[in-house]
């Protein structure tokens, strides 16, 4: 139903007539006497609604911060796909393709004799592990560590297939 507002408070207001109308025409109209209302007691206001809002917001802002800080390691996940597949094409290139099934550590350890870097391999797998399943960044030492055993693996596996 429709309420309208008269002075201060909300009162109700029904559109459709519950008694049919006077008859217009002749004399005065009838209508029925007013009923005194009385007046409703003044409710308290809920100022909750700023609050509310705000609570929203904060955890707008939570989950974003939280969404940006699960996106940060992606970075190093890539390092470590990168390195991955640096080391799969530089294999496919001397002659020793990743067999299907075969995981990271087994196919270090298939590159290794051919290679020349059987520790550096293992390294190469255990850091690459450690960057792609732990979760946790790398420290950056220990990225530094990865980078150049790629670049001296990656080196290695270059010169066998220039022979």
């Amino acid at each position: 139903w429709a309420e309208l507002y008269i002075d201060g408070r909300w009162l109700p207001f029904e559109p459709t007539p519950i008694r049919p109308l006077p008859v217009r025409g002749g004399g005065e109209p009838e209508f029925p006497t007013p009923v005194p209302v009385a007046p409703a007691p003044a409710e308290a206001r809920d100022r909750s609604g700023p609050w509310i809002w705000a609570g929203v917001l904060a955890l707008v802002a939570a989950l974003s911060a939280a969404l940006w800080w699960r996106g940060r390691p992606r970075q190093q996940r890539a390092l470590a796909l990168d390195i991955q597949a640096q080391l799969e094409r530089g294999g496919a290139r001397a002659g020793i393709p990743w067999p299907p099934g075969a995981t990271l550590r087994e196919y270090g350890r298939l590159l290794a004799p051919q290679a020349g870097e059987p520790p550096a391999l293992d390294e190469i797998t255990d850091l690459l592990g450690a960057a792609r399943y732990s979760g946790q960044p790398l420290p950056a030492t220990r990225e530094q560590r990865l980078r150049a055993l790629a670049e001296r693996v990656l080196a290695r596996l270059a010169q066998l297939r220039r022979r």
